[in-house]
């Protein structure tokens, strides 16, 4: 049990040595502190420790993991939610961050900006949608001809909002620590390949084509079962 354990967090602990999360993450001093007496902590030793801490394991793993995973790790998360979606403006910012996931562009990376408004920062899916418009390029408005690029870490903290934030939505029908580990799972199966949609590698779907529905194509795509190994 503990060797399956261990190969489905084999990428978590792979970025995890790879990342400077321990800088990045928003955690307690006092987490801060044990994780360094740990040395170099595995993600299951992260997990043992902090069991009671959910949100501070959301915090480490949208920080250490690729935008594009932690993107789709959110979407995922949302989905599971019955007012994922819900209006118009939550639609457009989901659509275009799914034709993100597939088409990793600059055309999609603007168009996740032009939904996601300051007016949008307020839910959950414009915070993904954000998340996407500042993972490259600058951060100012078009019409200032400056560049300046987004703060390290603020495409973690922003996926990690959105997720926090679905597990508060999600409240009237589950324990919000309980949501929270189980999107903590949800994670760990996305990064090890088994929630990852098929055309992952391939991107196929062309800039603008997506013309999905929100949380019922997520689903759908879940439960397919069409999943890299």
């Amino acid at each position: 049990m503990m060797n399956q354990m261990q190969h489905k967090t084999a990428k978590i602990d792979f970025w995890i040595n790879q990342s400077p999360w321990i800088g990045l993450a928003r955690l307690e001093r006092e987490t801060i502190e044990s994780i360094r007496k740990l040395g170099n902590p595995s993600w299951i030793e992260l997990k043992v420790m902090m069991a009671d801490r959910p949100a501070e394991l959301v915090e480490i793993l949208t920080q250490a993991i690729p935008v594009r995973y932690g993107l789709w790790w959110g979407l995922v998360c949302g989905s599971m939610i019955d007012d994922f979606a819900e209006d118009d403006q939550s639609m457009a910012c989901v659509d275009a961050c799914m034709d993100w996931v597939f088409d990793e562009s600059e055309t999609t990376r603007l168009a996740c900006r032009k939904v996601s408004d300051p007016t949008s920062w307020s839910h959950a899916e414009g915070l993904l949608a954000r998340a996407v418009s500042w993972s490259s390029g600058s951060i100012l408005p078009d019409h200032i001809p400056a560049f300046v690029a987004a703060p390290a870490g603020v495409t973690g903290y922003m996926i990690s909002g959105s997720i926090q934030t679905f597990a508060a939505r999600g409240l009237k029908s589950h324990g919000y620590e309980k949501l929270m580990m189980h999107f903590i799972h949800l994670g760990e199966e996305v990064v090890s390949g088994k929630l990852l949609p098929e055309g992952w590698e391939r991107r196929t779907i062309a800039s603008g084509q997506g013309g999905f529905s929100g949380g019922l194509e997520i689903q759908s795509t879940i439960n397919s079962g069409h999943f890299l190994n």
